[in-house]
């Protein structure tokens, strides 16, 4: 006999987009670190920077950034995104997910991210779980944290 773990509340459209956007910042973050170290940070006259990494080390951070991601999924169920909106993702059935599902999940961010985002924003969208394509393919859900009891004592 099988027991099935209670789902959770999926994630509003909301707190994934908030997720993103903190998500999107620390990825900036890195790859201003990789150009700094392996491509190219100039000044312009209009006191604005240009940043450039392209060839293999541009390809170095794409895959330092799907383990990253995957990873903290696997090992924590959340990527720094989650973590400031309380969300974590979790198998469809409701436990924790593998490696192999943060993997499928990471790497797919490259079909819903086109348009910036918009791809996954529809799909989000249009199901009902509030699924992008990676979640769908790797049979994962983004759901919010449990929120702890709140008791009081009278005294």
């Amino acid at each position: 006999m099988s027991e099935e773990i209670a789902k959770p509340n999926v994630a509003t459209v909301g707190l994934r987009i908030a997720g993103g956007l903190v998500d999107f910042v620390f990825a900036l973050a890195i790859f201003f670190l990789f150009s700094m170290a392996f491509g190219t940070v100039s000044q312009t006259e209009t006191a604005s920077f240009n940043v450039n990494l392209t060839g293999w080390p541009f390809m170095a951070y794409a895959l330092v950034m799907l383990f990253i991601y995957s990873w903290m999924e696997f090992r924590y169920g959340k990527t720094p995104g989650k973590f400031a909106v309380r969300t974590h993702v979790v198998r469809e059935s409701g436990g924790p997910i593998t490696f192999n599902q943060a993997l499928a999940r990471n790497a797919l961010r490259v079909i819903d991210g086109l348009l910036i985002y918009l791809v996954g924003l529809i799909i989000i969208l249009a199901t009902r779980e509030r699924q992008r394509f990676g979640d769908i393919v790797a049979h994962t859900l983004v759901v919010s944290d449990p929120v702890a009891p709140v008791t009081a004592t009278v005294d």
